[in-house]
């Protein structure tokens, strides 16, 4: 997921309601609270669209100055591609892998200034 996007939908996750839903900020607001241009919002928007993460639940009116409103989903098949290695590399032979393993499932080596989890 480019950082952009991921940003975005961490900034429309503050705008959720409980249950994900109700996310209702203008793309102005959006990229003031991300400090980007309204294009780059936009095109995150779609990105996040497309790929699944977020779903359009009502078309805004500018004249009217309703705002989208969007909800959080997961993508299908997200779990199976989930990667939870800081560095992006997978963690296990594409099996769902704990996000808090145990101590005792596992143990740091480090080599040189990087360290590596392994079981």
């Amino acid at each position: 997921m480019p950082k952009g996007c991921k940003f975005l939908g961490l900034t429309m996750a503050t705008f959720a309601g409980t249950d994900g839903e109700n996310i209702r900020p203008s793309v102005r607001r959006l990229a003031l609270e991300m400090e980007v241009s309204e294009r780059t919002v936009i095109r995150a928007l779609g990105w996040l669209r497309e790929e699944e993460w977020i779903a359009k639940t009502r078309q805004g009116n500018r004249w009217l100055g309703k705002t989208n409103e969007y909800r959080l989903v997961l993508p299908p098949g997200v779990l199976e591609r989930l990667h939870l290695d800081p560095d992006g590399e997978p963690i296990s032979d594409g099996k769902v892998v704990p996000i808090r393993p145990s101590l005792s499932d596992t143990h740091v080596t480090q080599t040189g200034s990087e360290s590596r989890k392994s079981k």
